[in-house]
């Protein structure tokens, strides 16, 4: 491996471990208070380093396709979480529907990369799922051009929130994955289960709140 290969590398290790500590606060903490807020953006910093870190292993050292297609997965839905806040009110502009479109190209673009060059932390099938479950997302994403007055009135926070959780959860499968080899293929799939579960929840949570939150402002 080479000098700069591994400086990559110790700085993708180091931003991924301390995003992943952080990253518990904005998502247990109440959502708009100043702590949610103060570590949400240094999630968001930790982030990008991690993801750019993961492109540059991606472009330039031999990677796997399907570590490529998970890189490919996190930085669209880390983009879209973030976008969400940035379009609540005015709901999906044209920035927006360019990435979504992009992000199916890419998809596809990827999937004919997947020519058996894959590891036991990154095996075809994880490639293959991500795939799948980031191009329904940028369907979802499209789609959001024919229902926007609701999506801004009702939707944003809890689509915010689902991507937010599966960003951090699509790295802790990437992190578990490879630190924890003598449990995969469960060590890569558990996070990902997870983070799932906990995002049905928190969307259950939300509505639960919103239609109590209506309900107390008729009466």
């Amino acid at each position: 491996m080479s000098t700069i290969n591994l400086l990559n590398v110790y700085l993708h290790v180091a931003a991924g471990t301390f995003l992943l500590i952080v990253g518990l606060i904005p998502m247990f903490t109440q959502k708009g208070s100043v702590v949610h807020v103060k570590f949400g953006r240094i999630y968001k910093y930790l982030y990008v380093i991690t993801l750019v870190t993961a492109i540059i292993g991606v472009i330039f050292f031999r990677s796997p396709p399907s570590l490529a297609l998970v890189t490919y997965g996190a930085t669209y839905g880390y983009l879209s979480a973030i976008r969400a806040v940035t379009i609540k009110t005015s709901g999906p502009v044209l920035l927006d529907n360019i990435l979504a479109v992009l992000a199916i190209l890419t998809g596809l673009f990827l999937l004919t990369q997947m020519d058996g060059n894959h590891t036991a932390s990154f095996p075809a099938a994880l490639g293959y799922a991500t795939a799948g479950f980031v191009m329904t997302y940028a369907l979802y994403d499209l789609s959001r051009n024919f229902w926007r007055k609701a999506w801004s009135n009702k939707a944003w926070a809890a689509d915010h929130g689902i991507k937010m959780v599966s960003s951090y959860f699509a790295l802790a499968s990437a992190a578990s994955g490879n630190l924890i080899r003598a449990f995969q293929p469960w060590s890569q799939i558990g996070p990902s289960i997870l983070g799932t579960l906990l995002a049905v929840i928190l969307v259950i949570i939300f509505y639960r709140y919103n239609t109590l939150k209506q309900s107390s402002i008729k009466s």
